[in-house]
């Protein structure tokens, strides 16, 4: 909810969004369904049928007749649909710092004018530190490493302790990324707490 109340309050009219890693489309039906033009990609067509299921659902009772928003993609090697702006709520997957990946597609491409990321699954990124941030010193693979594995081991809040232990990892991944950002990439970041 967070997330999307950022991206809409920068939202300009006209601007087209593209949901990555849309998984079954929740972000991307919502934001339809409000009348902004939105794409959704995934890698797993299973999710993108569910998505497209409930979809339909939405348009009967809306009475209406929209074209398909929800695509197969592979969000590192597909050509990606043009768009203004870019959300990528759950970008995880298993062996690779997918997040990373996106960052560097999204500075690469000069159409795209934001990025909403969003951190998580951090555990699927053991041993996927980016090249990068080794070599510019920005964490040590053993760090990165930690902070992953610390960053799955949820807590409940009457378990303070493990919460406070998550958000730190998640902070010290999202801090690593933020600096990689603005030194590497030059980018603008505005961080959502």
């Amino acid at each position: 909810v967070a997330m999307l109340s950022v991206v809409f309050s920068d939202r300009k009219e006209g601007e087209q969004t593209l949901d990555l890693c849309t998984g079954t489309g929740d972000i991307a039906t919502i934001i339809k369904t409000l009348g902004y033009p939105i794409k959704g990609v995934h890698l797993n067509e299973y999710y993108l049928k569910v998505g497209r299921l409930y979809d339909t659902i939405l348009q009967k009772k809306q009475g209406q007749k929209t074209e398909r928003h929800l695509s197969q993609a592979n969000v590192l090697e597909s050509q990606l649909p043009d768009a203004d702006i870019w959300v990528a709520k759950h970008p995880c997957a298993p062996h690779m710092a997918l997040p990373d990946s996106i960052i560097q597609r999204f500075a690469d491409n000069p159409n795209a004018k934001r990025l909403y990321l969003l951190t998580c699954c951090a555990n699927k990124s053991v041993h996927c530190c980016p090249d990068e941030y080794n070599q510019r010193g920005l964490i040590t693979m053993g760090e990165w490493d930690k902070s992953c594995l610390a960053a799955s081991d949820i807590g409940s809040e009457e378990e303070q302790e493990k919460v406070q232990k998550v958000q730190e990892a998640l902070r010290n991944i999202n801090n690593t990324r933020i600096q990689y950002i603005k030194e590497v990439l030059h980018l603008g970041v505005h961080e959502l707490k």
